[in-house]
């Protein structure tokens, strides 16, 4: 049951990903691609855990799994077997670099693998025919276009109102280390994330690190996100267009799901992106304070 279920979630983020990016694939061929897709998993060691993993998690009584400390044990468990699969993944790429099915495994791994100069690597591994395939240039294009907000580039500038009106630039604090933070009201999994960016801020706000908010409500939403700031306690800088995914930062920067992060160096490099959980207080404990012993 388990495997049906590991089948059926990349069944259909492959078909998702091919009807978003209006990729010509006949379903009969899709199909195909998903035997392929299950033997293979009948191979890896990471499905196998990931399937024992699923079968302890269900065994969990409902009482337990509210207490926050089990889920964040049990995310960490989730995140280090996805690893594995990744790299499992990869090496079947390598192997078949000229298998369609190592084409949409590699489209699929578009945001695992959310740095751009290390998933162009994986694309270099492909063979230059699938690469010529419309998928295979869409995936060249997205990759290239999100070069410039990759670890090591400089992250691009943008001016959004904060909540009174008044503009806000990201330039307006080079020199610090800033997180910006995509997120937005009715977004569950960036609300539940804001605990621990309230916690990241209190301890390092007086250590030359900033927080910039930029939130995704769509028009008419100010109130919403309003209100959400207030009960959520941020007290740090948030700014939006009130347009949604149309954002103008949200454009720029690429973002395609939320909660989504940016950690930037006080020359404006991005340093790190997608800090989860405590590891945003981690990484900041590593560089801020190694930066003051610099100094």
């Amino acid at each position: 049951m388990r495997r049906i279920i590991l089948l059926l979630i990349l069944f259909v983020s492959l078909t998702i990903s091919a009807q978003n990016n209006n990729y010509n694939i006949e379903e009969q061929k899709l199909e195909g691609y998903i035997v392929e897709l299950e033997k293979l998993h009948e191979t890896m060691i990471s499905v196998k855990k990931l399937e024992t993993l699923m079968a302890e998690f269900e065994k969990i009584p409902q009482e337990t799994l509210q207490d926050r400390e089990v889920l964040e044990t049990y995310q960490s468990r989730y995140d280090e077997v996805f690893k594995e699969m990744t790299i499992e993944y990869i090496d079947y790429i390598k192997v078949n670099p000229s298998s369609m099915l190592s084409l949409l495994i590699a489209a699929d791994l578009f945001e695992q693998i959310d740095n751009a100069y290390s998933y162009e690597e994986l694309l270099d591994v492909l063979s230059p025919e699938l690469l010529e395939n419309e998928i295979g240039t869409s995936l060249i294009q997205k990759n290239n276009d999100r070069k410039k907000t990759s670890i090591g580039s400089i992250a691009p500038n943008f001016t959004l109102d904060n909540v009174n009106g008044e503009s806000v630039s990201l330039s307006d604090f080079r020199g610090k280390y800033v997180l910006i933070d995509f997120w937005a009201s009715w977004c569950r999994p960036c609300r539940k994330e804001n605990p621990y960016l309230v916690q990241a801020y209190e301890k390092f706000k007086d250590k030359n690190f900033e927080i910039i908010g930029v939130s995704l409500d769509n028009p008419g939403g100010k109130l919403n996100w309003v209100n959400a700031i207030e009960k959520d306690e941020l007290t740090w800088i948030q700014v939006s267009d009130l347009k949604g995914w149309q954002s103008s930062a949200a454009i720029e920067y690429k973002v395609l799901s939320i909660p989504q992060n940016f950690l930037i160096d006080p020359d404006g490099i991005i340093i790190a992106k997608n800090l989860r959980g405590n590891e945003l207080e981690k990484v900041l404990t590593r560089v801020v304070c190694f930066a003051q012993d610099k100094n």
